[in-house]
């Protein structure tokens, strides 16, 4: 048995106004690869050959570039070029990736897959539950199983999941057969559903028991990708059947967890308060247990913000606050180069802010260049340097800049910036929604409605090709 192995993963958010480049992805081949992919120990268990192809991801942010594109799916295409023997693929792709020029990139590489090893070689995907999937996307892969978890700890599990049921089809355990498609129409804010709420919860329990429907071999609700202006930009629920037989089971299937979701969609709400920017600083003296973790939501650079918003800066500073404040993190490439001959210690004036718009105009200040370290990457690549930092000291506020767009998704990424997320009252980061580390650290939690790319009431998002009547209106929530 003889498997090709992959991963193209990246989130691409139209509001943002940069292209993607190469230089921001984790770009990786040969050997070293499968070693990041829970699927290899399962693939190796049945005694299968491995093909390492690609594995390239980065953080959520704008279109990728075609050239990054073109370059790392001819990596992908090398592999596969050199192997049309394979007798099964595995890669885990996001489902939100979009290109400049092309579009989908599910689709141009599922296709150009296609068109290299024909449609009897099984396909077998795992993918994040944010994608706006094409019904293309389905008609092209054997297998599409989603993260069940929002936030995602299960992606090893679906890796795993995914690896064994390519297993299966290629041993004839199963078939394979059309995978049913049934269209969610609905748009919603990614930081909305969760899964340890309801309605999510219950709906992730209806899929959990289509699974175990003899015929039935995955069920996944995918939430959709809202800050994607694309005419696919909606949730979809997915039904892998057994085989072929089953093919009308599966779509019946998916219809009817399609008509729970939409039962059960008036229930979505926002679970953690939300606060507009002045307010939000207001109440950092009104805080019952510290931390309070401030997701500066219009920014967020795990969905697709640009990361070079100053406004929340800006308000902290006027406000001279009493407590301990990280902000972090600033995408600064020109203050970061200015930086860059510094050392920790000195004294510097400095202009933060890239002036590309009203959301990032400079704020000037004076502080200590308090430390300087690593900037990690995100998801899979969370122990992968992809830049550097530079935290300045002004008054109690401490602000880390960054030569690439990042977030602190755990603790460690403060630690390899030389900080150390506890010392702090207040810490802001460029996220919607808390992930496991930083929502297990945080005392309280403000979700910080702040503009950018990322603007969390979507109703006010420019849309041209989004379907307005479906767009999800969320309500605010107080303290």
């Amino acid at each position: 048995m003889k498997i090709l192995s992959g991963l193209v993963y990246h989130e691409s958010n139209t509001f943002n106004p940069f292209l993607t480049g190469l230089d921001q992805f984790v770009v990786r081949e040969g050997e070293e690869i499968l070693d990041r992919f829970a699927s290899t120990p399962v693939l190796h268990e049945a005694g299968a050959t491995i093909v390492p192809s690609v594995y390239a991801t980065a953080f959520s942010s704008g279109i990728v570039s075609r050239e990054a594109y073109e370059d790392i799916k001819a990596r992908l295409l090398r592999a596969v070029e050199d192997n049309l023997d394979v007798d099964g693929i595995w890669l885990h792709l996001h489902g939100a990736m979009l290109i400049e020029e092309i579009g989908s990139a599910e689709i141009d590489i599922l296709s150009a897959l296609r068109e290299r090893v024909g449609d009897e070689v099984p396909i077998s995907v795992a993918m994040d539950p944010h994608g706006n999937i094409d019904p293309r996307v389905p008609e092209l892969a054997t297998v599409l199983r989603s993260y069940r978890t929002i936030p995602h700890v299960d992606q090893p599990e679906i890796e795993r999941r995914t690896a064994q049921h390519l297993v299966s089809l290629v041993r004839g355990e199963v078939g394979s057969g059309a995978v049913a498609h049934s269209a969610v129409p609905f748009v919603i804010s990614g930081d909305i559903p969760l899964t340890s709420q309801s309605p999510l919860n219950e709906i992730l329990a209806k899929l959990d028991e289509a699974e175990a429907i003899p015929g039935i071999l995955d069920a996944s609700y995918y939430v959709g990708f809202a800050w994607a202006d694309v005419t696919q930009c909606r949730g979809s629920v997915v039904v892998v059947p057994e085989g072929p037989e089953h093919a009308s089971l599966a779509q019946e299937t998916a219809d009817s967890i399609r008509d729970y979701v939409v039962s059960r969609f008036p229930e979505f709400r926002f679970t953690t308060p939300t606060l507009g920017v002045a307010e939000t600083v207001a109440a950092f003296d009104d805080v019952a247990q510290r931390p309070l973790v401030v997701s500066d939501s219009g920014d967020n650079t795990t969905g697709g913000g640009v990361g070079y918003s100053t406004v929340v800066l800006k308000e902290v500073l006027e406000a001279e606050p009493s407590d301990k404040v990280c902000v972090s993190t600033i995408w600064e490439p020109g203050a970061m180069a200015e930086l860059a001959s510094r050392e920790v210690g000195e004294e510097v004036e400095i202009a933060i802010g890239m002036d590309h718009d009203e959301v990032s105009r400079p704020v000037t200040v004076r502080g200590t260049i308090k430390a300087k370290g690593d900037l990690l990457g995100y998801m899979s690549s969370v122990n992968d340097r992809i830049g550097a930092t530079c935290t300045i000291s002004v008054g109690n506020v401490d602000i880390v800049l960054t030569d690439q767009p990042g977030s602190f998704v755990t603790l460690n990424h403060f630690r390899s910036a030389g900080l150390d997320a506890r010392d702090y009252d207040v810490i802001i980061v460029k996220q919607g929604y808390m992930f496991p580390e930083i929502a297990e650290l945080a005392g309280e939690h403000i979700m910080c409605i702040s503009p950018g790319a990322t603007y969390q009431f979507i109703e006010n998002l420019a849309y041209t090709k989004v379907d307005r009547s479906a767009v999800f209106v969320a309500e605010p929530v107080g303290r």
